[in-house]
Protein backbone atom coordinates (compact mmCIF):
# COMPACT_ATOMS: atom_id res chain seq x y z
CA UNK A 1 0.00 0.00 0.00
CA UNK A 2 1.34 3.41 -0.98
CA UNK A 3 1.29 6.44 1.32
CA UNK A 4 -1.43 8.97 0.62
CA UNK A 5 -0.40 12.02 -1.43
CA UNK A 6 -3.33 14.19 -0.71
CA UNK A 7 -2.93 17.77 -1.85
CA UNK A 8 -4.83 19.06 1.14
CA UNK A 9 -2.30 17.61 3.62
CA UNK A 10 -1.48 19.72 6.69
CA UNK A 11 2.25 19.48 5.91
CA UNK A 12 1.99 20.85 2.40
CA UNK A 13 4.07 24.03 2.02
CA UNK A 14 6.05 23.65 5.23
CA UNK A 15 9.75 24.26 4.76
CA UNK A 16 11.91 21.57 6.37
CA UNK A 17 15.38 23.07 5.97
CA UNK A 18 17.30 24.49 8.97
CA UNK A 19 17.91 28.25 8.91
CA UNK A 20 21.58 29.27 8.57
CA UNK A 21 21.71 31.48 11.75
CA UNK A 22 20.57 28.53 13.84
CA UNK A 23 23.34 26.33 12.47
CA UNK A 24 25.98 29.00 13.11
CA UNK A 25 24.79 29.53 16.70
CA UNK A 26 24.78 25.79 17.35
CA UNK A 27 28.35 25.51 16.00
CA UNK A 28 29.56 28.40 18.18
CA UNK A 29 28.02 26.94 21.35
CA UNK A 30 29.43 23.48 20.55
CA UNK A 31 32.89 25.01 19.99
CA UNK A 32 32.75 26.90 23.31
CA UNK A 33 31.73 23.76 25.18
CA UNK A 34 34.61 21.88 23.55
CA UNK A 35 37.05 24.62 24.66
CA UNK A 36 35.81 24.47 28.26
CA UNK A 37 36.11 20.69 28.24
CA UNK A 38 39.63 20.87 26.81
CA UNK A 39 40.67 23.52 29.37
CA UNK A 40 39.42 21.26 32.17
CA UNK A 41 41.20 18.21 30.80
CA UNK A 42 44.48 20.13 30.51
CA UNK A 43 44.25 21.41 34.09
CA UNK A 44 43.54 25.07 33.37
CA UNK A 45 40.43 25.02 35.56
CA UNK A 46 40.32 24.27 39.26
CA UNK A 47 42.50 25.19 42.23
CA UNK A 48 45.62 27.21 41.60
CA UNK A 49 48.14 28.86 43.85
CA UNK A 50 50.56 31.72 43.35
CA UNK A 51 53.59 32.88 45.30
CA UNK A 52 54.63 36.47 45.95
CA UNK A 53 58.10 37.11 47.36
CA UNK A 54 60.16 39.95 48.80
CA UNK A 55 63.83 39.77 49.68
CA UNK A 56 66.41 42.12 51.17
CA UNK A 57 69.37 40.23 49.78
CA UNK A 58 69.60 37.53 52.43
CA UNK A 59 66.21 37.15 54.06
CA UNK A 60 63.06 36.38 52.12
CA UNK A 61 59.35 36.59 52.85
CA UNK A 62 56.90 34.74 50.65
CA UNK A 63 53.17 34.15 50.71
CA UNK A 64 51.48 31.27 48.90
CA UNK A 65 47.86 32.10 48.15
CA UNK A 66 45.04 31.40 45.70
CA UNK A 67 44.57 34.17 43.12
CA UNK A 68 41.08 32.79 42.40
CA UNK A 69 38.91 30.86 44.82
CA UNK A 70 35.39 29.49 45.03
CA UNK A 71 33.21 30.41 47.98
CA UNK A 72 32.97 27.68 50.59
CA UNK A 73 36.14 25.86 49.52
CA UNK A 74 39.54 25.52 51.12
CA UNK A 75 42.45 27.34 49.53
CA UNK A 76 46.16 27.45 50.29
CA UNK A 77 47.43 30.35 52.37
CA UNK A 78 50.81 30.20 54.02
CA UNK A 79 53.65 32.54 54.89
CA UNK A 80 57.31 31.54 54.79
CA UNK A 81 60.16 33.59 56.24
CA UNK A 82 63.72 32.47 55.57
CA UNK A 83 67.04 33.77 56.91
CA UNK A 84 70.16 31.64 56.25
CA UNK A 85 71.82 33.19 59.33
CA UNK A 86 68.91 32.10 61.52
CA UNK A 87 65.80 33.99 62.56
CA UNK A 88 65.59 35.98 65.79
CA UNK A 89 63.97 34.23 68.78
CA UNK A 90 60.72 36.10 68.08
CA UNK A 91 59.29 37.52 64.87
CA UNK A 92 56.26 39.71 64.31
CA UNK A 93 54.12 39.58 61.18
CA UNK A 94 51.56 42.21 60.18
CA UNK A 95 48.67 40.76 58.18
CA UNK A 96 45.90 42.75 56.52
CA UNK A 97 42.79 41.91 58.57
CA UNK A 98 40.45 43.06 55.78
CA UNK A 99 41.86 40.32 53.56
CA UNK A 100 41.35 37.72 56.29
CA UNK A 101 37.64 38.65 56.41
CA UNK A 102 37.02 36.50 53.29
CA UNK A 103 37.86 33.39 55.33
CA UNK A 104 36.07 31.28 57.88
CA UNK A 105 39.05 31.15 60.23
CA UNK A 106 39.91 27.89 61.97
CA UNK A 107 43.41 28.59 63.32
CA UNK A 108 46.96 29.58 62.52
CA UNK A 109 49.62 26.92 62.77
CA UNK A 110 51.76 27.44 64.71
CA UNK A 111 49.60 29.52 66.99
CA UNK A 112 50.99 32.96 67.79
CA UNK A 113 52.48 33.64 71.21
CA UNK A 114 50.91 37.12 71.06
CA UNK A 115 48.13 38.59 68.95
CA UNK A 116 47.13 42.26 68.71
CA UNK A 117 45.21 44.42 66.29
CA UNK A 118 46.11 47.90 65.10
CA UNK A 119 43.45 49.33 62.84
CA UNK A 120 43.15 47.09 59.78
CA UNK A 121 46.22 45.01 60.66
CA UNK A 122 46.55 41.88 62.70
CA UNK A 123 49.95 41.74 64.43
CA UNK A 124 51.05 38.20 65.25
CA UNK A 125 54.17 37.36 67.25
CA UNK A 126 55.76 33.91 66.94
CA UNK A 127 58.67 32.17 68.60
CA UNK A 128 61.11 30.72 66.09
CA UNK A 129 63.78 29.08 68.28
CA UNK A 130 66.42 30.55 65.92
CA UNK A 131 65.58 28.25 63.03
CA UNK A 132 66.39 29.31 59.45
CA UNK A 133 62.85 29.00 58.09
CA UNK A 134 59.54 29.80 59.71
CA UNK A 135 56.28 28.70 58.03
CA UNK A 136 52.86 29.98 59.09
CA UNK A 137 49.85 28.09 57.77
CA UNK A 138 46.28 29.34 57.96
CA UNK A 139 43.79 26.49 58.43
CA UNK A 140 40.78 28.03 56.79
CA UNK A 141 38.29 28.01 53.95
CA UNK A 142 36.61 30.77 51.98
CA UNK A 143 33.42 32.00 53.56
CA UNK A 144 30.29 30.79 51.70
CA UNK A 145 29.14 34.29 50.77
CA UNK A 146 29.83 36.73 47.97
CA UNK A 147 32.68 39.16 48.42
CA UNK A 148 34.39 41.52 46.00
CA UNK A 149 38.01 40.75 45.06
CA UNK A 150 40.15 41.27 48.12
CA UNK A 151 43.73 42.53 48.29
CA UNK A 152 45.96 41.81 51.25
CA UNK A 153 49.49 42.15 52.50
CA UNK A 154 51.91 40.53 54.90
CA UNK A 155 54.93 42.33 56.37
CA UNK A 156 57.77 41.45 58.68
CA UNK A 157 57.85 44.01 61.51
CA UNK A 158 61.18 44.85 63.17
CA UNK A 159 61.51 47.82 65.54
CA UNK A 160 58.48 49.51 63.93
CA UNK A 161 59.99 49.15 60.44
CA UNK A 162 58.85 46.80 57.66
CA UNK A 163 61.93 45.52 55.86
CA UNK A 164 60.01 42.79 53.99
CA UNK A 165 56.49 43.17 52.65
CA UNK A 166 54.36 41.44 50.00
CA UNK A 167 50.94 42.20 48.53
CA UNK A 168 48.47 39.85 46.85
CA UNK A 169 44.87 39.66 45.67
CA UNK A 170 42.18 36.96 45.60
CA UNK A 171 39.15 36.96 43.31
CA UNK A 172 36.15 35.04 44.64
CA UNK A 173 33.84 33.29 42.21
CA UNK A 174 30.53 31.59 43.00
Amino acid sequence: MEPSRAEDSTTTGIETSVHRPTVVLRDIVTGLLALVLLAGLLGFLGDRSSVVRDTDGERSLEVTFAPVGRNGTGIPWLVSLHDPAGLPAEIQLAIDARYLAIFEHQRFYPEPSEETREGDELLLTFTTEGQETFVLEHDTYLAPRWSPPRAGSVSLVEDGERPLSVSFRTLLVP
